[in-house]
């Protein structure tokens, strides 16, 4: 394909594969991440109906492909996010294409519609700093150890019921080597009690260097939430990164109001939601259908024009 990365040593489990049309069979879906600019709608279809090929040839019942584009361009766009720092006039757009059995009840849609306008009527507003007693860290592979590994298996075991990709204690130390990982520790106990994980990718963009960073693995457990402990957390990744990103975004479940309260009162805008993405549960105020969630799409251009 042509100004595609075709391989990477290590994959980001969220981000995926870059450049590459490729079933992911533990989401049932077809998933895409072009690397082009894409100037004209035509060049976009031909990719969408390649992915929608290749669902029939998988049984995939989802098809979710992200684009740059500067064409106008809505067929079957579910989120869109509008680059100003840099590549003015360029969106980046994630179209969806589901199977008609992969989808939500109309209530449901509706409960999620009025939760995200709700969250979004608010002011932003955050806790200045951690209550006493915190502290907030990097953690590396090198530094955990195996026994605050499993605890960390244990959080993210708490906070999903399922989730997107395995996270076992091996696939936690993995990432943990592959991407920016923040956690709050409490200093009475020495436990790490909230994490937020920084997944990277470098690309090549139509010829020039972009990066985009995706936050995930959000969790706090349950005795610690209501304190702001991620949301902190991931502020001060944030300041750490943001000099190396061009694009930081965020998948966050619609049926969780608090998730999405975070990203509101840090300064994140609103690109849309995903329908029926991936597996993935956990605490919600809104009661989906079948494994399968409804993520939100959060972003920050670090360095808005």
């Amino acid at each position: 394909m042509n100004q595609e990365i075709q391989n990477q040593e290590y994959i980001n489990p969220s981000i995926g594969e870059i450049g590459k049309i490729y079933f992911d069979d533990r989401n049932n879906r077809i998933k895409f991440f072009s690397t082009q600019i894409h100037h004209d709608a035509d060049s976009i279809d031909d990719l969408v109906f390649r992915g929608e090929q290749l669902m029939i040839e998988e049984n995939a019942t989802r098809l979710n492909a992200r684009f740059f584009t500067t064409a106008r361009y809505e067929r079957n766009v579910e989120a869109r996010i509008s680059l100003n720092n840099g590549h003015t006039g360029t969106d980046l757009l994630y179209i969806g294409v589901n199977l008609s059995d992969r989808s939500d009840l109309e209530n449901v849609m509706l409960a999620e519609r009025e939760l995200i306008e709700s969250v979004l009527s608010t002011e932003p507003h955050m806790r200045s700093r951690l209550s006493e007693g915190y502290s907030i860290e990097r953690l590396t592979s090198e530094s955990l150890t195996n026994q605050e590994v499993d605890s960390l298996v244990d959080l993210y075991s708490e906070a999903f019921n399922t989730y997107t990709t395995d996270l076992n204690a091996s696939a936690v130390r993995e990432m943990i080597s592959h991407s920016v990982v923040y956690g709050v520790r409490d200093s009475r106990n020495n436990q790490i009690v909230s994490t937020v994980v920084a997944e990277i990718t470098k690309m090549t963009l139509s010829e020039e260097n972009f990066s985009i960073c995706e936050l995930s693995e959000m969790a706090t457990r349950r005795e610690y939430r209501g304190q702001g402990l991620v949301t902190l957390a991931t502020k001060e990744l944030i300041e750490d990164i943001r000099d190396d990103v061009d694009l930081i975004y965020a998948e966050a479940r619609a049926c969780h109001t608090p998730i999405n309260q975070s990203f509101h009162n840090m300064g994140f805008h609103y690109a849309g939601t995903l329908l029926k993405q991936c597996m993935l549960s956990g605490d919600h105020e809104v009661d989906e259908s079948g494994p399968y969630e409804n993520l939100n799409v959060w972003y920050v251009l670090p360095n808005e024009k």
